[in-house]
């Protein structure tokens, strides 16, 4: 039917044909979705818990409307461009695109969502488009990457209340859709300025340290090896387990690597390698033992026949991919460990390290070296790649640069690619040849290739150094790894160019203790160089004063502002307050749980103690009845280290040495108003603490609950880190500043009231 000379009058014309069926579904979508079409009563629950949600779906999302949204990229993507088709597009995404993402997210085919954008960015491409629909584009696939890759999927209402409130200002989702929304989260501060860095994903897999990561060629699965022994291949999509463990190895795997058709994967532990089935987990081949230490490095040729490995015995091996026998019968001998070695794209060279921070290309076939050494690197070599088309190999040392290579004659191709402030820890080449992502001490560059110029970062999302770094298929995506057990996913489009956050991190180093000012604006910290810095309590921002500190007080302030009492502990471990004068106890004693204090601070008024934990949690008591009025509240990730509180009893500030972070706290009215909490107590009524309804926190997949485990709201890793408690008004963090200001949120059976219709 598709062939005119066939068919006759029955000829189905694709192009013609795809045209009207794209104009149809965008009709379809424009007349039957709408906000809250299943009608879900709460944003507290997940999908999956919604009564009779199944029978809802099939209500509401009729086969039609199924189809248009499913499919509807598909017969675009093969119509040819037209006026027409360009308005309904561009009239989708600004209008429907969010509707549309709740008939995905309740049906379970968001991932079919992520593939259709990614048709309609080729589609645009190969018409040569206007810049806006392909920016809107780009935006569009970010957002629903971003939901489907995160727990924000389990609950359908979180495409508005945790994905809308949080999408990067610059993103033209948030432009078109912030405007119909109220009563969404909203945030503040520098690590708000540069979400659009931040990670579209990260998962913390539990698996130990991740020493290696590869991606399948189809982009579909990784493949990571940990410190516990194992290799596991994960969804790519969302992390979840897809085979193994894979076990076997007697030590921690080294590397990892997808065999050119992805139904391999290759593995390097101590002394051995192995070959498993990518899709059941078998293992068809190996141990192979000539390696005498940890192998460092291992992966396929092109053709998949052959592997070649480099170890700490200074060795580099080609391997038989079926039965472990040598390639040529011999190694090929360095003087260094190696760290890391790959074949060419055409599978005839080799490329290692080698003496001097030089690097070496040889014949793949016969071990020999095919010219001299490319020279140029000042210290070790951790990582190469070559490019696709096999002209260009990229090196990244411990003398913090890039460098892109000529292959036929190792001459430089650009000068040094500088940024990185320590050594590089992987390259990749993206799949067009263009691009250059490195990585190293926990960020992510993206470099030209022709010219050497950085085009897209730096971007955070490890707290350590990226030990491994994959491009995706389709060039809009970087998986890393890291030794702290997570994997980030990257949005890496061209001109994400991001200054670094605030504050610089030499200011949070040393400091020793925090005070309010005589109003509540500001408070003063002092570190152990003498230095004053006059801090603002709503944005973070500072000033360092010139003079040096002379008296400023410790950080266990055990004296009462009245001088009448002091606050010790006791021989069984709890707090004690003693009367001065005489020594007899006149308040306490109060049960120090949880943790060994760190440090404590009475309340301006004398009516409560403030105390600081070694496992970075806050607690209030109040001194005549000896009820905790504030906390215990998760305060820092690590011990507190000083407390401070405002003239007016209404906040706190605690900051942490070991953290290196200052949080500002409101301990009367929280910011967030989630009709969650009791009733505010008015601080000039007399009491300085409200009980503050201390049931909700932020759990480790993100997820703000409460003590119902109700589904807040969601916060990604660097946030929720910043965060930490809903207490805190303002996080200062060596990655940024985080501002909470006053706000009410339509939560849970009132969630709906977050959209403003037309």
């Amino acid at each position: 039917m598709f062939s005119h000379e066939r068919s006759g009058t029955y000829f189905y014309d694709v192009v013609e044909h795809s045209q009207l069926l794209a104009r149809r579904c965008f009709l379809v979508m424009k007349n039957q979705l709408r906000f809250n079409i299943c009608n879900l009563a709460s944003s507290f629950v997940p999908d999956k818990e919604v009564e009779n949600i199944e029978q809802r779906i099939k209500a509401s999302i009729s086969p039609t409307l199924a189809y248009a949204c499913r499919y509807w990229a598909s017969h675009l993507g093969l119509a040819l461009r037209s006026d027409m088709l360009l308005t309904l597009l561009d009239e989708f995404l600004c209008h429907r695109l969010l509707f549309w993402m709740e008939v995905l997210s309740l049906r379970r085919e968001l991932l079919a969502g992520v593939h259709q954008l990614l048709k309609i960015q080729q589609w645009l491409e190969v018409n040569l488009l206007l810049s806006k629909l392909v920016h809107y584009i780009d935006d569009a696939h970010g957002f629903i990457t971003t939901f489907a890759m995160n727990p924000t999927l389990q609950s359908t209402p979180h495409i508005y209340v945790s994905s809308l409130s949080l999408c990067p200002c610059s993103s033209s989702v948030r432009k078109n859709y912030r405007k119909q929304s109220r009563g969404l989260l909203d945030l503040k501060g520098s690590l708000m300025e540069v979400r659009e860095s931040a990670p579209l994903a990260v998962w913390n897999t539990g698996l130990g340290k991740i020493y290696s990561l590869a991606l399948s060629p189809d982009g579909t699965r990784v493949a990571i090896g940990s410190s516990n022994t194992t290799v596991h291949i994960l969804s790519a999509y969302d992390g979840t387990a897809q085979v193994g463990p894979l076990q076997g190895h007697v030590g921690y795997v080294s590397s990892v690597a997808f065999s050119p058709d992805g139904a391999r994967v290759v593995s390097a532990s101590f002394g051995s390698i192995r070959i498993w089935n990518a899709i059941n987990g078998t293992l068809i081949a190996g141990p192979f033992k000539n390696h005498t230490g940890y192998i460092n490095t291992v992966s396929f040729s092109p053709d998949g026949t052959r592997v070649v490995s480099g170890g700490h015995d200074c060795a580099v091996r080609v391997w038989n991919a079926h039965d472990g026998s040598p390639s040529f019968g011999r190694s090929i001998d360095h003087v260094e460990p190696i760290y890391c070695v790959q074949f060419s794209p055409s599978g005839a060279l080799i490329a290692s390290p080698s003496v001097n921070h030089t690097i070496q290309l040889w014949d793949s076939r016969s071990g020999t070296p095919t010219g001299p050494p490319f020279t140029g690197h000042t210290a070790r070599v951790e990582c190469l790649a070559f490019t696709p088309d096999g002209t260009r190999l990229v090196s990244g040392s411990r003398d913090a640069t890039v460098r892109i290579w000529n292959v036929f004659d190792g001459s430089p191709v650009t000068s040094p690619l500088e940024g990185h402030t320590f050594l590089v820890d992987s390259v990749t080449v993206s799949p067009d040849g263009m691009r250059v992502a490195s990585a190293g001490n926990g960020t992510v560059r993206v470099w030209d290739i022709e010219n050497g110029a950085l085009i897209a970062g730096p971007f955070s999302g490890h707290d350590i150094s990226s030990k491994c770094l994959v491009y995706s298929p389709d060039g809009t995506r970087v998986f890393s790894g890291s030794p702290n057990g997570t994997i980030c996913v990257q949005n890496v489009r061209d001109g994400m160019l991001f200054p670094t956050s605030l504050p610089p991190q030499d200011v949070l180093i040393g400091i020793k203790s925090v005070i309010f000012c005589p109003e509540n604006a500001n408070f003063m910290s002092s570190d152990g160089y003498g230095s004053l810095r006059i801090w603002d309590t709503i944005d973070g921002s500072y000033i360092t004063s010139p003079n040096k500190a002379k008296i400023i007080p410790s950080s266990l302030s055990t004296l009462s502002p009245d001088g009448s009492a002091v606050a010790c502990t006791t021989n069984n471990g709890n707090l004690q307050i003693v009367d001065t004068i005489n020594g007899t106890p006149v308040a306490g004693p109060f049960e120090i749980e949880r943790s060994e204090l760190s440090t404590l601070s009475f309340s301006r008024n004398n009516r409560a103690v403030i105390m600081g934990y070694l496992d970075g949690t806050i607690k209030v008591c109040d001194l005549k009845s000896g009820n905790t009025t504030v906390g215990s509240f998760m305060a820092h990730h690590k011990r507190v280290s000083s407390i401070s509180e405002s003239p007016d009893c209404s906040l706190l500030v605690s900051h942490s040495n070991y953290e290196m972070a200052i949080r500002v706290w409101n301990i009367v009215t929280p910011a967030l108003d989630l009709q969650l909490f009791s009733t505010s107590i008015d601080p000039s009524s007399g009491h300085s603490y409200a009980a503050v309804y201390d049931g909700w926190s932020i759990r480790e997949d993100g997820w703000a609950v409460n003590n119902s485990q109700h589904l807040l709201f969601w916060l990604p890793p660097d946030l929720a880190s910043a965060w930490c408690s809903p207490y805190a008004t303002l996080a200062i963090t060596k990655a940024g500043t985080l501002q909470v200001p006053k706000q009410k949120l339509f939560v849970g059976d009132q969630w709906t009231r977050c959209y403003i219709p037309d």
